[in-house]
């Protein structure tokens, strides 16, 4: 038993060391912090007591995955500008699905190491396990209750980090403390009240919404100014443009894709904005498919790639899209480096836009401009020069479209915005200003152009609300007027009580 014990104290209190290596950080973590730290170290200690029947191979467990814990949080801090959070470990199976997104985080000898560890691990781990002390077993499970309920009474005072102040709160209380507490908190955000849906109308304005991957226009590399004639046109005919004030940097698409799509703001969602698309279940009648699903039969969410990552399979739906057009519909479609090029994409949403009078909803997501931004991508000599030639197919895609509409010579709103900032080490970094362009142009079969463009900063919710109030004016100005004395007609939704009579 007393070897037992030492090994528990031996996970536990370098746990906490451990802990402490993982930055943000101020000085030595605070008493709470280290009391949940060692809480959830005991608890996991106790867990693999249990499992291996050996206290030396458990403490070696604990202290490994905190290690690799605090490296992958520092990693993330460095290249994203966030350190680790729950959400991120919620969805690590993404890693599985597509590694070629994380895997440029890890050094060499990380992988290396991974790979011959992790085998060597198990095998050992199966090995112990077999030979385990019953003893140890027993001893584990007691001291993982006892850490479970010590862990439960910890994390039920309401007043310990209440909302979310993710860098200060690490800081503070290190990263387990952080870790499990913002899960909890989380876990107990309530969903918001129902949305309403926008009422019928005689007619709608087709609406095109075009998020775009990575898309900003500052310069980068060795351009001293960047060159995007079609956003400047889109600018100049905008009857709103600005700085989209994103959160995320270098991923996270999913915040501001949420953002727009339901109009809620992060400040609202709280807990849930670090992965708001784990719950949008719950928050489904605020999707901008179901808001205007009376307005639109025909809501379709566009994105060349596979509809399960980020589980928008089953997302999309909930937020109110009658159709969704994934990867498969882009076998044929031409590559510009590792992905679907957005030339292409712009090609394929013109042809989704139907003749004048035919007014569908598309939501299209972008793909060409994701990292990682390693060297000779394209043949380029670094990701800044070959992000600046994907950025130019962006450019050339909302010309695309633009054009398309004019075409069409239909009543439409075109919504363009950048998703987030790509992480381009010593290019593109995580700063304070985070922010991409957007533009909303509006597209009049008169011909006629809005009297004045505003220009002003809004947040990913507030374009939402953007959306929602180019397509309420276009309802008032295309509204039939009723001449006085007119019968409405009974089945007129505007008659009420009196239209009955």
């Amino acid at each position: 038993m007393l070897r037992y014990l030492v090994f528990a104290t031996l996970a536990v209190t370098g746990s906490g060391i451990l802990d402490c290596l993982a930055i943000p950080r101020r000085g030595l973590r605070s008493r709470r912090g280290f009391e949940l730290a060692g809480s959830l170290s005991a608890l996991m200690f106790g867990i693999c007591s249990a499992m291996t029947g050996s206290p030396a191979v458990s403490c070696l467990l604990v202290l490994a995955l905190l290690l690799i814990l605090a490296l992958s949080s520092n990693a993330k801090l460095g290249i994203l500008g966030e350190p680790l959070v729950f959400s991120d470990l919620v969805v690590a199976k993404s890693f599985l699905k597509e590694p070629k997104f994380y895997l440029h985080a890890i050094s060499p000898l990380a992988r290396a190491a991974l790979l011959v560890g992790l085998p060597l691990m198990l095998v050992t781990l199966a090995v112990v396990s077999w030979h385990g002390a019953t003893t140890t077993r027993i001893a584990g499970a007691i001291t993982a209750l006892l850490a479970f309920a010590t862990l439960r009474a910890l994390i039920s005072d309401k007043s310990l980090m209440s909302r979310p102040c993710l860098a200060q709160d690490f800081a503070r209380h290190g990263l387990l403390a952080t870790l499990v507490l913002y899960w909890r908190r989380w876990k107990e955000t309530p969903p918001p009240e129902p949305a309403s849906q926008e009422p019928p109308a005689p007619s709608a304005p087709t609406l095109v919404i075009l998020q775009c991957e990575s898309f900003c226009d500052m310069a980068l590399g060795s351009e001293t100014q960047v060159d995007l004639p079609n956003l400047a046109r889109a600018r100049a005919r905008a009857e709103a443009s600005g700085r989209l004030l994103v959160s995320g940097f270098g991923a996270y698409t999913m915040r501001t894709e949420y953002g727009v799509l339901s109009g809620r703001e992060e400040t609202d969602l709280g807990f849930r904005a670090f992965d708001p698309f784990l719950t949008a279940g719950s928050e489904a009648s605020h999707g901008l498919g179901n808001k205007l699903a009376r307005l639109y039969p025909e809501r379709l969410f566009v994105h060349p790639h596979d509809m399960k990552f980020y589980a928008r399979d089953r997302i999309m739906p909930e937020l109110g899209f009658t159709r969704l057009i994934g990867e498969e519909s882009f076998r044929n479609a031409p590559r510009f480096g590792p992905y679907i090029g957005d030339v292409a994409f712009g090609a394929f949403i013109a042809s989704l836009i139907g003749p004048d009078g035919h007014a569908p909803l598309i939501y299209g997501v972008t793909m060409e401009n994701h990292g990682p931004w390693s060297d000779g991508r394209l043949k380029e000599a670094g990701g800044a020069e070959a992000y600046a030639l994907h950025r130019r197919n962006s450019d050339t895609m909302l010309g695309l479209v633009m054009d398309a509409l004019d075409e069409k010579g239909s009543d439409a709103v075109l919504v363009f915005f950048g998703d987030h900032r790509p992480s381009i080490p010593q290019h593109s970094e995580a700063g304070p200003d985070r922010s991409t362009p957007y533009v909303v142009v509006p597209f009049s079969r008169s011909g006629v152009r809005p009297a004045a463009s505003v220009t002003r900063d809004v947040t990913p919710a507030g374009l939402h609300r953007l959306i929602l109030d180019a397509i309420s004016r276009h309802r008032r100005q295309t509204a039939p007027r009723i001449a006085p004395g007119e019968n409405r007609g009974e089945n007129d939704p505007r008659c009420g009580e009196a239209g009955a009579s």
